[in-house]
């Protein structure tokens, strides 16, 4: 019988003056530290609700600290959970996942040369440590770990989280035994006990060869497959998960473009600072910080002009959170904050930021961000590796701020569960978009969900999202109208899940100013909780888009070609698409390109990106024609499209572009058949019979459609008022 743990309750909530509190003036990262509550020990920290009570608690693993969090106004020390733990001069940070489905996280904390701990949250207040039962983790972890940054993830989509714990490699720390990854088996274990077996070689989540240790770690989804990738040690680690077993390919160097894969870094986080969809990374390396751009594709390159004064801050702690609420991601390193001015100035540039925050509280901080008193602004547990940390309220809201001065959204993104109303908070790498309506900025809103942020902490679960003001400057919430979409991890292979306002209508149209509350969850079933009410999806709407077929990813030892100058101008690429054994009409939701689409004219028929049908024995009809951007640093573009295909036809769709790299055919999935793809070149666009006439290419193609079969004839609305 293993021990367990209850909690008492260690201290009251103080009342005390707080002494040598300073002011917050006009500084970039406003955020002013929490009274009454002293400072303690960290050397990283996680938010987690412990008790599932909506509420985001703390807990400190260099002290065993479980904070819990009294309805937004303060913070309570709880309990000491190091019964079972190392002495305190071992210990980093903590991931927390709730691994059994039961709506309770459970805490993994990161050795430092000793066993791994696993907490197990029973509720009530009661913990117990299960990774020294075999029962519960079969096969064998060294007790001489070296663990700093862990993640949790369903990485192969079958509806309980796995654990990925990285750690330094025998040749750094004799004996840590490098990454391991714990697959979780489900309820298989004694009385149904969820257990994990050890699967790191099989996984492919070890430490590559010729690679440096691993620091910061991260599950996302780096190249928009729809799957759940991993990042540490300078290394990619590609979901190619097919089945029931976990597997990533290892993605080195020139491969992804990130080279730097044997110096070491003291943190990494993933944050899309240009706002075009997909998420950047930063590392930050000993003597300087790294900005490595997507370019849409899976593959980087070194950005780092976009950082001011790159080397400042270079040392160790990194966070990304958008703590100005303009929209766009802010970074930290170390005891530096940048504020980046992509929304102010059109340009993504990561500038300097100052802040009142005290010098004893900002030696390699590491900050984790929640919104834990829920006034729509992100607050911040400021963990510190080697100083104070203390608890700090962010102060662009206050409990005085009137609702249409708020443009803030928070969104859930959940796994149903039959005992637990609100959901599981388990759906670790899904990513939320905000699709703002009469937006021009040509922004992708879109952040993903991480269970580590950086080095050695944890944000909350919940993402804050900042809208664009409406045009009345004294009430910015009015005139906001928007659309929210989630996509959730899956299996690349049953295309991308997403759950959008064709899955649920009440996710379209969504006015900022008439909800009265400011967080809607959304489910991996597609109900969705708004102003306190649950609605269904539509009945029998398939959730997931089939696709014409994939364009090429990275490989190991393949490096991806760069874009190509289109042979002539004007030039078009596209594809033919047979709607024909296809009963309902088709939905299209997405267009991916690999090129870049020249700018549009003036004419219909000048738009980049065009719709045509060419059933044979009509004459051929311009049906959609829209003027686009692609992402104009990318090699990859992935344009959000709401298009009708009728069944029974015959459409080709075309880009008109500049520069393009064509991938090998493959096959799609769906109902949809795809006769060809299209590349060539046109001097009239407005001839349909030319666009009509031009050749099919079986053997390579330069766009993938993501689509939905069996979508309404009529364009889906809101429907919540």
């Amino acid at each position: 019988m293993l021990p367990v743990l209850v909690l008492v309750c260690l201290q009251s909530p103080a009342a005390h003056a707080l002494a040598g509190s300073q002011p917050l003036g006009a500084v970039d990262l406003p955020l002013t530290r929490l009274p009454g509550v002293d400072p303690f020990n960290s050397a990283g920290v996680s938010f987690l609700d412990y008790d599932g009570d909506g509420w985001s608690d703390l807990y400190v693993n260099a002290s065993a600290g479980l904070w819990r969090n009294l309805g937004g106004t303060t913070f309570v020390r709880v309990a000491d959970l190091d019964v079972f733990l190392p002495p305190i001069v071992n210990r980093y940070g903590a991931s927390c996942g709730d691994y059994d489905n039961d709506g309770l996280p459970d805490i993994a904390c990161s050795p430092r040369g000793d066993c791994f701990f696993l907490l197990h949250n029973l509720g009530v207040g009661v913990f117990q440590e299960v990774a020294g039962d075999p029962a519960i983790v079969e096969g064998t972890l060294s007790c001489q770990m070296y663990g700093e940054s862990f993640a949790w993830a369903d990485v192969d989509a079958d509806g309980d989280i796995d654990l990925w714990l990285t750690a330094y490699p025998d040749d750094v720390s004799p004996g840590s035994g490098g990454n391991q990854f714990l697959e979780n088996l489900g309820p298989t274990g004694p009385g149904g006990a969820y257990r994990f077996a050890v699967r790191t070689q099989e996984s492919g989540l070890f430490v590559p060869d010729n690679v440096n240790r691993p620091e910061g770690a991260q599950f996302v989804d780096v190249d928009r497959d729809g799957d759940t990738d991993g990042f540490a040690n300078n290394t990619v680690y590609q979901n190619v998960c097919a089945g029931s077993a976990p597997r990533f390919l290892q993605l080195v160097r020139n491969v992804t473009g990130i080279t730097l894969a044997n110096v070491l870094d003291e943190g990494t986080v993933f944050l899309d600072h240009d706002l075009d969809g997909d998420p950047d990374l930063v590392c930050l390396y000993r003597g300087r910080n790294v900005l490595w751009e997507n370019r849409g594709d899976g593959t980087f390159f070194d950005a780092s002009e976009r950082l001011e004064t790159p080397a400042s801050g270079a040392t160790e702690g990194c966070s990304a959170e958008d703590w100005d609420l303009d929209g766009d991601l802010d970074l930290s390193t170390a005891a530096i904050f940048r504020r980046n001015l992509l929304v102010e100035t059109g340009t993504p540039f990561l500038r300097l930021a100052t802040t009142s925050i005290n010098e004893s509280f900002l030696n390699f901080c590491q900050p984790a961000w929640s919104d834990w008193d829920k006034d729509g602004d992100m607050d911040c547990a400021l963990g510190n590796f080697s100083g104070r940390s203390a608890f700090f309220r962010n102060t662009t809201y206050t409990s005085d701020t009137p609702a249409l001065q708020k443009v803030a959204l928070r969104v859930r993104a959940v796994r149903a569960s039959a005992t637990l109303a609100r959901g599981l908070e388990t759906e670790f790498g899904a990513t939320v978009e905000l699709r703002v309506h009469g937006d021009t900025s040509g922004f992708v809103r879109r952040r993903f969900v991480a269970a580590s942020h950086g080095y050695s902490q944890q944000s909350e679960y919940a993402l804050t999202l900042a809208l664009p003001s409406g045009p009345d400057a004294d009430a910015p919430a009015r005139g906001v109208v928007f659309d929210l979409l989630v996509d959730f991890p899956e299996l690349a292979g049953n295309g991308i899940l997403r759950i959008d306002r064709d899955v649920n209508p009440v996710l379209g149209e969504l006015e900022l100013e008439t909800l009265s509350e400011r967080e809607i969850t959304v489910f991996r079933d597609g109900a969705v909780l708004v102003d306190g009410a649950l609605v269904p999806p539509r009945a029998a709407f398939a959730a997931h888009l089939s696709s014409t077929g994939a364009l090429v990813l990275p490989a190991p030892g393949v490096v991806l070609d760069d874009l190509q100058p289109a042979p002539a101008s004007p030039w078009f690429v596209g594809l033919e698409l047979d709607t024909r054994p296809v009963d309902a009409a088709t939905r299209v939701a997405e267009l991916v390109l690999d090129g870049q689409l020249t700018p549009s004219g003036a004419g219909r028929c000048d738009a980049n990106v065009q719709l045509w049908d060419v059933t044979p024995g009509e004459p051929p009809r311009l049906v959609r024609a829209e003027s686009r951007a692609s992402a104009p640093r990318n090699r990859r573009s992935f344009l959000a499209l709401d298009w009708l295909l009728k069944p029974q036809r015959i459409y080709r769709v075309l880009c008109r572009v500049s520069a393009l790299r064509a991938s090998p055919a493959t096959s799609g999935f769906g109902p949809l058949a795809v006769n060809g793809a299209l590349s060539f070149e046109l001097a009239n666009p407005c001839d349909g019979a030319a666009f009509a006439a031009a050749p099919l290419l079986t053997d390579a193609r330069c766009l993938e459609l993501r689509y939905r079969a069996g979508a309404p004839l009529a364009s889906a609305k809101g429907t919540r008022r």
